[in-house]
């Protein structure tokens, strides 16, 4: 087990260095980016579960602003709640339910294409033709990653603070100025930089972990699904990890 994980370790660096190469590459100009297919994985990472997250972050803050107005109708500490609530929302709310969406949707896709690819020996024809597998299949996926988890962590920001306020002053009489006064009264700079970094990381880590389990796949079309699993699962528990370190480091 302690080898299999060694393993699957140094396969990650693998990519993470293969990856950085391109960009680079692609900075200096000896190098370009697939256009194409940079622009179907910011349509695959981003645009499709665009729907999925704004819907989750209206009604979480749905959810949020009724449980506030039920507290403050026995508490009058309204200051003090929704700075507390707004910033649980920002720092680990919005990055957290990102990062899940996008390993759900991106991480599970690259894991089956990067397996599909090594099932139908498609790998072994980019090693033939001179083409690096990695560069060619992680490399354009985990740019769009990276792209789009920044800006729909930033979107997922407002729109669940903006549902929450929005209930808040419609139902509770807590105005929105009050609301955003109290909300920046506890949020520093710093919090706001580590709430959108936070994605950003879960990004680079969910594709290192669908390129190794999708590369792993053996030679039988069930090992596909079970790489599509494994990513997934894996990937969870890497974004809880990764986000109780910035916590305990913040």
């Amino acid at each position: 087990m302690s080898i299999r994980l060694l393993e699957n370790i140094g396969l990650g660096l693998f990519v993470l260095r293969d990856c950085s190469r391109l960009y680079g590459d692609i900075l200096l100009g000896r190098n370009r980016l697939d256009l194409k297919s940079f622009v179907d994985d910011l349509r695959e990472t981003g645009l499709s579960i665009l729907f999925g997250v704004t819907l989750v972050a209206v009604i979480v803050g749905l959810i949020v602003g009724k449980e506030t107005e039920n507290i403050l109708s026995t508490l009058n500490i309204p200051g003090l709640l929704i700075g507390t609530i707004g910033f649980a929302i920002v720092t680990e709310f919005a990055p957290l339910l990102v990062g899940l969406f996008v390993a759900g949707r991106s991480g599970v896709a690259l894991a089956v294409r990067i397996g599909s690819m090594v099932l139908n020996h498609e790998v072994d024809g980019l090693v033939v033709c001179g083409i690096n597998p990695i560069q060619y299949t992680v490399g354009p996926m985990l740019l769009a990653m990276l792209l789009m988890s920044f800006g729909l962590a930033v979107w997922t920001d407002l729109i669940v603070v903006g549902v929450t306020a929005t209930w808040l002053w419609f139902n509770a009489g807590i105005s929105w100025s009050f609301f955003l006064d109290s909300l920046k009264s506890v949020l520093e700079l710093t919090d706001v930089l580590i709430s959108v970094a936070k994605p950003i990381v879960f990004s680079v880590f969910i594709a290192l972990i669908a390129a190794v389990n999708g590369s792993r796949v053996s030679r039988r079309v069930e090992a596909v699904s079970r790489a599509a699993t494994r990513t997934m699962v894996n990937a969870i528990a890497a974004i809880l990890l990764i986000n109780l370190l910035f916590v305990l480091l913040n």
